[in-house]
């Protein structure tokens, strides 16, 4: 059995837990996209984000807030990429639409 057991010595637990862990532990890649000039460029980032729709797990729009409470023309958007391979192209399709800034993180 491939697991963590505690009925093992130190070596071999720390062995299956390490095999464990690389089987089954996966990277996690996270997009935050601060977009600018949201009124024009919304639909655009929308555009390009449905394209990559397939390999987005999670999604969320945080819009900003002026001074009187109102929204305004910034937001920012949290993206969970399931796939490593479609990260640097989406990153950058975006950039070509102008007003955004982004970055991209492993965990």
């Amino acid at each position: 059995m491939n697991n963590c057991s505690f009925k093992t010595s130190g070596d071999e637990l720390f062995t299956r837990c390490l095999y464990f862990f690389e089987r089954w532990a996966k990277l996690i890649y996270i997009m935050a996209i601060k977009l600018e000039n949201r009124k024009d460029n919304a639909t655009l980032v929308q555009n390009v984000l449905t394209r990559y729709g397939c390999f987005i797990k999670t999604r969320l729009g945080i819009p900003y807030h002026n001074e009187a409470g109102s929204c305004s023309n910034s937001g920012l958007i949290i993206l969970e990429i399931i796939n490593q391979d479609v990260i640097f192209d989406l990153k950058d399709e975006l950039l070509q639409i102008g007003n955004i800034s982004l970055n991209i993180m492993e965990i």
